[in-house]
């Protein structure tokens, strides 16, 4: 939320740079964000919060969730 509330400030825009050079570098040496990931799924729609613990057995399986489509249109919008 940073990137919605604050993204004029200098230090929300410092740790969004740092952040993408962080991606950048784990992209270049091949470092998954799981140990086990096999696949990467963007779940599209609010999360289903009376069963979170379906993300647990995704986990299980080697599946890394990076997010939900509404959080990248809400921040990711004009900016």
């Amino acid at each position: 939320m940073p990137a919605v509330l604050e993204y004029h400030k200098k230090e929300i825009v410092d740790f969004y740079k740092e952040l993408k050079d962080e991606v950048k570098y784990r992209v270049e040496k091949g470092i998954a964000a799981e140990p086990n990931e096999k696949v990467r799924i963007l779940h599209d729609g609010t999360p289903p919060w009376y069963a979170l613990d379906l993300f647990k057995e995704y986990r299980k399986q080697g599946v890394a969730i990076i997010g939900v489509l509404i959080s990248f249109t809400i921040a990711g919008c004009g900016r």
